[in-house]
């Protein structure tokens, strides 16, 4: 697994991008959504794509309480025809959100629909991260490793790249933008990853003060 860090956006620009969220009647994470897929559609060649969403699993009332991991992927299919806008991708980014959590299902259930039997299942992910869990009394060992959601373990697990060969992991922090990026070493070299990371980092920059450029137009000048 490589997982080099994600270009930290500030304070101005992070909320540029809840404006923008919010004037589209949807959420911060439907616009890192579109990002991401604005950042690959020209290598799709394809009127649609498709994301893998990480989503918590947690707004069921009896869930809330319950202690680890419910967290599942939610396949996203969005249409990128018609070299949209930015905020036209982020209104088919709702729509399809919304048609996602209507139609739902465990992607143990949904696997073996679309006859994939071998991993990885997306070719990239979204998962929109909470802040990182506050440092306890107890510092950690150095022998530990942190993971994004704070948690430290004693080794690295494959099963957290996901079903995807490359997983965005943004997070809010203090008013920031930050997080990392990861990919599958097999699949991906360090360079790449980091490159798909910086354009993610400039193509948000880009979309807070423009949103209504074309996609291939923000990705190309991303590039640059």
């Amino acid at each position: 697994m490589l997982r080099p860090a994600l270009p930290v956006l500030d304070e101005d620009v992070v909320d540029s991008l809840h404006r923008l969220a919010a004037a589209g009647r949807t959420t911060v994470a439907a616009v890192l959504a579109a990002a991401v897929i604005a950042n690959h559609a020209s290598a799709a060649r394809r009127p649609k794509v498709v994301i893998g969403l990480t989503i918590s699993n947690r707004e069921h009332k009896r869930w809330r309480t319950t202690v680890g991991c419910l967290a599942d992927q939610l396949p996203l299919v969005v249409d990128v025809s018609g070299q949209p806008t930015f905020r036209e991708l982020l209104g088919r980014v709702r729509e399809s959100l919304l048609d996602a959590y209507d139609h739902r299902l465990p992607l143990g259930r949904l696997r073996p629909l679309l006859h994939r039997v071998e991993l990885p299942l997306f070719a990239v992910n979204l998962n929109f991260l909470p802040p990182p869990a506050r440092p306890g009394p107890e510092p950690l060992a150095d022998d530990q490793i942190r993971l994004p959601y704070g948690i430290s373990k004693a080794t690295p697990d494959p099963w957290w790249l996901g079903d995807a060969s490359l997983a965005y992991r943004p997070r809010l922090h203090d008013g920031e933008l930050a997080g990392e990026i990861e990919g599958d070493a097999r699949l991906h070299n360090a360079t790449t990853v980091a490159t798909f990371g910086e354009r993610f980092g400039a193509l948000l920059a880009m979309v807070s003060r423009y949103p209504d450029r074309r996609i291939h137009a923000l990705a190309k000048e991303a590039q640059s």
